[in-house]
């Protein structure tokens, strides 16, 4: 089940899990390369450390996914879709779309 999070909402969503996040990248050969940076939302806007090979891949292919894991309180991820561009020693997200989303079965109260 998935709950869109509006851009005006991110931020205070993402400031509810917390800074620690994923950043899901793709390597030149299609698989995924995630690591797990400190990330600041702002304004649609997010920002990261990121190191060689996560610059590397964004600057060949800039789609990247934002995923904060669910917390003990919620059972919901926060997972947001953006563009990249890197610098010399962090990642610059625009934000393109957000989402709440628990598995499917998840039991709530």
């Amino acid at each position: 089940m998935s709950v869109k999070v509006t851009p005006a909402e991110l931020a205070d969503r993402a400031a509810a899990y917390g800074p620690a996040a994923f950043v899901v990248t793709t390597k030149a050969d299609g698989t995924a390369h995630l690591s797990h940076q400190i990330v600041t939302v702002a304004d649609g806007v997010a920002t990261c450390p990121a190191g060689k090979g996560t610059r590397a891949a964004v600057a060949e292919r800039p789609n990247v996914v934002l995923l904060w894991p669910p917390t003990a309180d919620e059972t919901y991820s926060l997972i947001a879709d953006g563009t990249a561009v890197a610098d010399d020693e962090s990642l610059t997200i625009t934000i393109t779309g957000a989402v709440l989303h628990r598995p499917a079965g998840a039991v709530t109260c």
